[in-house]
């Protein structure tokens, strides 16, 4: 969202951002040209990261009154979006969402046991699909996503468009020379995930998998990011015996991050529930082949047999026959270039094009006469082709 707003900004847009506030107190700022407005907000029991927005219906409609915008677009389901589509009547402007996530997802810190699972799942979904029905289009990262909401009863029109990747700073390249000594990074071959240390992502999987791989302690895991299962993650590596292997190199600032991918030789992640992937686009624009689960969207990201190799979920004896595999120099130079092939279809630049596009159609609708024809369905597979998403 953040990089879209810039884009738009940058092309002469007016954008303003609504969103909550990580001071948890209210304040405006300026980012790259696009208005921020940070409202107060709440801390999130399950994302310490991510605090909950606090509106009310009336002051979201009278913020709507004072931006007056062409065009609305929510990134959340709950809470902004929900007082989006209660005041979309009053308010008269078009409303656009994009759906970042699977209701599977929120089952997996809602529920207790598999009975539970499948309950919570299935709330999450009819709340989803009632959200939805009442926009004006929905947009989806890949069409693995779209298709499974449009199956349990999603009916507006609906897009599908990448997140994107910037092809200019995720590209292959030389490493600097002092990035090993500043990262402390091991000699050997190394597996990379990029994340959330969260419970969602199942990368204890990973860290299992690199008990099992081959006889030789040579092949190490990078694990970027932090989070609050930070600390189970590493206890699990103590367990297993794998500690000296696993490296948690915590937060690493964007400027870093394409460096650490082209210091790594395999791409690994272990979620079930990715939509697409920012980090597995990126690994893929870096030419990094690419293991991962045989759940949610990653078969879009990650073709198996092609530019990596998808395995079944939370089996880290599987997980770690594919590392080998891929981690093999003849066939992880076939797959970088399988990757490196794949990651053009997702130029960032054409996801802004995208967007820019759609908002212009859905205005253009919005002021044309009305017609008894039906209308347009904004993204169909025969216009997009089902491996060529938008951006």
């Amino acid at each position: 969202m953040q990089r879209l707003a810039r884009a738009l900004a940058e092309r002469g847009h007016d954008v303003t951002v609504l969103a909550a506030s990580e001071r948890f107190d209210a304040y405006d700022t300026d980012d790259h040209g696009a208005r921020v407005v940070r409202i107060a907000s709440r801390k999130n029991p399950f994302w310490r990261a991510n605090p909950v927005p606090l509106i009310s219906l009336g002051r979201f409609e009278r913020f709507v009154a004072a931006e007056q915008p062409d065009i609305i677009h929510a990134h959340d389901a709950l809470p902004l979006c929900l007082q989006a589509v209660r005041a979309r009547k009053r308010i008269g402007v078009p409303l656009v969402t994009t759906c970042h996530y699977y209701p599977s997802f929120v089952a997996s810190y809602l529920a207790r046991g598999s009975r539970s699972h499948r309950v919570v799942e299935g709330l999450a979904w009819r709340y989803s699909i009632a959200l939805y029905n009442r926009v004006d289009c929905v947009v989806f990262p890949t069409f693995t996503h779209r298709d499974s909401f449009v199956e349990r009863g999603l009916e507006p029109p609906t897009k599908v468009v990448s997140n994107g990747v910037d092809l200019v700073r995720y590209s292959p390249g030389v490493t600097p020379e002092d990035l090993d000594g500043r990262y402390s990074l091991p000699k050997g071959r190394r597996v990379l995930v990029v994340g959330r240390l969260a419970k969602d992502k199942d990368l204890d999987v990973v860290i299992k998998s690199i008990a099992q791989v081959d006889s030789t302690p040579s092949t190490h895991l990078l694990v970027v990011g932090d989070g609050p299962h930070g600390d189970a993650l590493a206890a699990c590596a103590r367990e297993l015996g794998v500690e000296e292997r696993v490296h948690f190199l915590g937060f690493v600032p964007e400027s870093d991050l394409p460096d650490i991918y082209r210091a790594s030789d395999v791409f690994a992640i272990s979620s079930c529930h990715e939509v697409q992937s920012i980090p597995a686009l990126q690994a893929a624009a870096t030419g990094l082949p690419i293991v991962a689960v045989a759940e949610g969207s990653l078969s879009e990201v990650c073709r198996n047999g092609e530019n990596g190799l998808l395995v079944p979920a939370r089996d880290p004896a599987s997980f770690a026959a594919a590392l080998d595999t891929a981690l093999d120099s003849t066939v992880g130079s076939h797959m970088a270039q399988a990757s490196l092939a794949l990651s053009t279809l997702h130029d960032e630049r054409k996801t802004f094009d995208s967007y820019e596009s759609l908002y212009r159609r859905i205005l253009e609708r919005e002021t044309a006469p009305e017609s008894p024809s039906a209308p347009e369905h904004l993204a169909s597979v025969a216009a997009a082709g089902r491996d060529s998403p938008d951006g």
